[in-house]
């Protein structure tokens, strides 16, 4: 918690010596009156791009936020620091591609499922697009661009087997296009009968993915 409320707050370490030894904890950003958790990280060129949600402790919409950190510098807001706001938000995702940043992430409105939601970074704001809209649960995600700017997804997602509700993998990729992101339509990588959670994906050295 800040030493202001009973709000958590992100806090950033770094290494330059392969992990033996790290800077001393500072924090990203101080919420008042807000929960920032899920947090993930990574790196583009020489700048950090950190992501997470900040849930208020009393009401209102969850916050994707996102900030950047070029150098040893501080850390500052990515365009106004706010990605999303909807009633739920989950499992935020990071990863950097050239010198900008992806996020994938979970949202679900007042009621209903979640989509899964992605955006990428393009003169100044983040372009939002639907990987799934709402039509199922759709969590966990797990993603990669690879060399050619293909964006790589995996999530679970509950589906029904004659009445049964069941949890399998599934992919879906994109490709970027002028000011838009187009999605392939999803396709399950999980055997029916049994539950998939909590999905990974790679790129191998060889350029496959794992």
């Amino acid at each position: 918690p800040d030493n202001n409320s009973n709000a958590h707050d992100i806090y950033f370490r770094a290494s330059t010596n392969g992990g033996s030894s790290w800077s001393a904890p500072t924090v990203i950003l101080t919420s008042s009156n807000a929960d920032s958790i899920q947090p993930d990280v990574t790196y583009a060129g020489n700048t950090a791009f950190a992501v997470w949600i900040e849930r208020p402790n009393c009401c209102g919409n969850e916050v994707l936020r996102a900030h950047s950190r070029a150098g040893g510098g501080s850390w500052a807001n990515v365009g106004n620091g706010q990605i999303s706001s909807n009633a739920q938000l989950s499992d935020p995702a990071i990863t950097s591609s050239g010198n900008g940043a992806h996020v994938v992430w979970g949202e679900r409105p007042s009621a209903g499922d979640f989509a899964l939601k992605h955006a990428r970074r393009s003169g100044g704001s983040w372009i939002i697009t639907n990987v799934v809209p709402v039509a199922a649960t759709s969590l966990s995600p797990s993603f990669v661009v690879d060399d050619s700017g293909f964006i790589h997804v995996v999530w679970d997602e509950e589906v029904f087997i004659n009445f049964t509700p069941s949890t399998v993998v599934k992919y879906s990729r994109g490709t970027v296009s002028g000011s838009t992101t187009n999605w392939t339509t999803p396709i399950t990588l999980s055997n029916s009968g049994e539950d998939y959670v909590t999905p990974d994906i790679n790129i191998h050295p060889s350029g496959e993915l794992e």
